[in-house]
């Protein structure tokens, strides 16, 4: 009889390292937890829940017209910020801040980025998700392109902030306030006067992607703090990963029509954030406990939601948007399947999905996970083989490790999962070990 395969861990930490987190992660994690005071604010002064009087401008926003913005800086004061309506569309209204840089993008150019917001971002989103608030009244959402976005990242720092909503806009009364529906991007700017050098083409990019995640974001809080009157934000693992899938459901509305801007606008950080996750998923929490966490977490939670959609079905994304409940206990309720279980399939699914597989529940029925990720795959499980083995490390809360176990052949194989120094698991660790025969 071989030596048994043991394999021993620690109990889960609390979170995961934060070494990789990036800068626009930090910011918007900072973003929420603002949201989050203003919600507790809001509900501890027994303001009205359902939905707050339309307060700002009444007219459509014209080619030409002044207007002045509060925009969140980093030192979560405002700015006052003036810029003028440059294109109008059917549901986007661009206004350009009047300090940005010579040589940003001409007229023909919004247009290009209102349209993509009208024609596709607006109808796939609100389809999938929910209506945003019209505060306002004017049926617009404004794109508000402004170097004060570019002077949120540090100059040299390895990534940048690209653009954000804040709830605070929705919440009329609230210092800071511009009481209608706004998202806030940062603009070309090749001078080095902000940041660094933001190049037109870089901008152009990273846009259309930005506005659809942040439109999910927009119409999340009204539909979970403005509609349906909940005290308190969603799980921000789970509300991050509702606005990527906002990217992916976009990126669908363009299969088929456009699918290089579906691949090169709205897919390449969802793959890459899903690659770095299952590079080592034993060191990623998906149910990340103190902010958004890092590229690998935000990975994490993208894909849960993929198998998610793919098995359930149902618009469980719109679902898990339009509800007070939160995080496990919204997933559970819309899913109809216990956390556990649910985690365990999904972690199976991740390695064995693969086309010809079938649709049970160990797949992503309607993905092609390894053709959506390319090759080589990333995820790449330890391998075992004949003979006895003993591995020692630790896994975070919510968190698996993957090992191919190769018996020997009419031998017999022992395989324990314990705590520390191979003793007794913690009880609070609930510790599990799925065992799966593959040929």
């Amino acid at each position: 009889m071989p030596a048994p395969h043991r394999v021993e861990t620690a109990a889960p930490a609390s979170s995961t390292p934060t070494e990789e987190r990036d800068i626009q992660a930090v910011w918007d994690e900072g973003l929420r937890e603002l949201e989050g005071e203003l919600i507790r604010r809001r509900a501890a002064d027994r303001e009205t829940t359902s939905g707050p009087a339309r307060v700002g401008p009444a007219a459509v926003p014209a080619v030409g017209e002044p207007r002045t913005f509060n925009v969140l800086n980093a030192q979560n004061q405002f700015d006052q910020v003036g810029a003028v309506a440059q294109w109008v569309g059917t549901r986007a209204a661009i206004f350009v801040d009047t300090l940005a840089p010579a040589g940003g993008f001409t007229p023909t150019e919004l247009k290009q980025f209102a349209d993509r917001f009208d024609q596709v971002i607006h109808p796939a989103v609100t389809s999938t998700f929910g209506s945003p608030s019209d505060l306002d009244a004017n049926g617009r959402i404004v794109i508000l392109f402004t170097p004060a976005v570019n002077r949120l990242t540090p100059r040299n720092a390895s990534g940048f902030i690209g653009g954000f909503f804040y709830g605070v806009d929705l919440l009329p009364t609230s210092t800071g306030s511009n009481a209608g529906e706004v998202f806030y991007v940062l603009v070309p700017d090749s001078t080095v006067l902000h940041s660094s050098a933001r190049l037109k083409a870089q901008v152009t990019s990273v846009v259309p992607a930005i506005l659809a995640h942040e439109f999910q974001h927009m119409v999340h809080f009204n539909e979970r703090i403005l509609v349906r009157g909940a005290v308190s934000q969603e799980a921000l693992w789970l509300s991050e990963a509702l606005a990527q899938m906002a990217e992916e459901v976009v990126a669908r509305a363009y299969d088929g029509v456009d699918a290089v801007a579906a691949d090169t606008l709205f897919r390449g950080g969802a793959r890459v954030r899903a690659r770095r996750y299952l590079q080592r998923p034993d060191t990623v929490s998906l149910v990340v406990t103190t902010g958004q966490g890092s590229l690998p977490e935000r990975g994490a939670g993208f894909l849960h939601l993929l198998y998610l959609d793919d098995q359930i079905g149902g618009n469980v994304l719109g679902r898990l948007t339009r509800t007070t409940r939160t995080g496990v206990a919204n997933v559970e309720a819309e899913s109809g399947r216990t956390w556990p279980d649910l985690v365990a399939n999904w972690w199976s699914a991740i390695y064995l999905d693969r086309p010809g597989v079938g649709t049970g529940p160990l797949t992503f029925p309607a993905t092609d996970l390894r053709g959506f990720l390319g090759s080589p795959y990333p995820l790449t499980p330890t391998s075992i083989g004949i003979g006895g083995f003993s591995g020692a490390g630790s896994l975070w809360s919510s968190s698996a490790a993957y090992y191919i176990v190769t018996p020997e052949v009419g031998g017999s194989t022992t395989m324990r999962l314990g705590g520390q120094a191979g003793g007794p698991r913690a009880a609070q660790s609930v510790l599990r070990m799925r065992i799966i025969r593959v040929s």
